[in-house]
């Protein structure tokens, strides 16, 4: 039973690392402007470059399931977004405990929850790192 758990443990470990360098990698894509080399002269442009406002915390964060814990009925859910502990329990859609991060949980079915985020787009987090 320790080996399975040191297992699923490592897969876990494995896939929040891959979230994580996923999400640097969208957030390093370098933009398409040409870079001044030392000949040319910089120039001045009539209208500045537009640049997107940074995202906003709650959409920056990428939650992460901690696990499932219950019998039957009364299951309830551990969700790590930007470094805070969250609670929901089956059956309430808002927190039962902690920070409220702006999901709001449709159900738990292990090894994942179903939330709704702000713009009621449909989120699932699952204790394996897996997300839909």
């Amino acid at each position: 039973m320790r080996e399975l758990l040191e297992v699923d443990a490592q897969r876990a470990l494995d896939a929040e690392r891959r979230i994580r360098q996923d999400a640097r990698q969208v957030t390093n894509v370098p933009t398409h402007s040409p870079s001044p080399s030392a000949t040319s002269a910089p120039t001045v442009s009539a209208s500045p470059t537009p640049t997107a406002p940074p995202p906003s915390p709650k959409e920056a964060a990428i939650p992460r399931l901690k696990g499932i814990v219950g019998v039957g009925g009364r299951l309830s859910a551990v969700v790590t977004a930007d470094g805070q502990d969250t609670i929901y329990r089956d059956g309430l859609a808002v927190p039962f405990a902690g920070r409220d991060p702006g999901l709001r949980l449709v159900r738990i079915a292990s090894p994942c929850a179903d939330f709704l985020d702000t713009r009621n787009r449909s989120l699932a987090i699952c204790v394996n790192g897996v997300h839909k």
